[in-house]
């Protein structure tokens, strides 16, 4: 899967940077800062100096204009890159109303979105 190759989503994303926690869910706990590459309701890509690997459960707090959004999520894909960081893919599986609406809001206003 790359960046460019284009797919159906179910939530559209945007490519956007936005500062967050990443935390890995099962032991051992890895915690990390990181900043998203795209963005969207269903999920996020995020660069990444630490392998996660696909299936694992992550807890993340995303800093959305001034808000703290947090929601769980699961690793679909790693892609390595030349500079030994990860570009990865997490799917949203469990975001409280209230952020998932603060999130829809923020999107909404950032303008047409099309499908990677």
């Amino acid at each position: 899967m790359s960046e460019s190759s284009p797919q159906k989503r179910r939530f559209p994303r945007l490519p956007l940077k936005n500062l967050m926690l990443v935390q890995k869910v099962a032991a051992p706990s890895v915690e990390a800062l990181a900043k998203t590459r795209s963005l969207g309701l269903g999920g996020c890509m995020f660069s990444s100096q630490s392998s996660f690997g696909p299936g694992t459960l992550l807890d993340l707090l995303l800093s959305i204009e001034g808000q703290a959004i947090q929601t769980r999520a699961q690793v679909i894909y790693e892609l390595p890159q030349p500079d030994g960081t990860y570009h990865v893919g997490a799917e949203f599986c469990d975001i409280p109303a209230l952020d998932r609406a603060l999130l829809q809001q923020f999107l909404e206003g950032k303008g047409p979105t099309t499908a990677e």
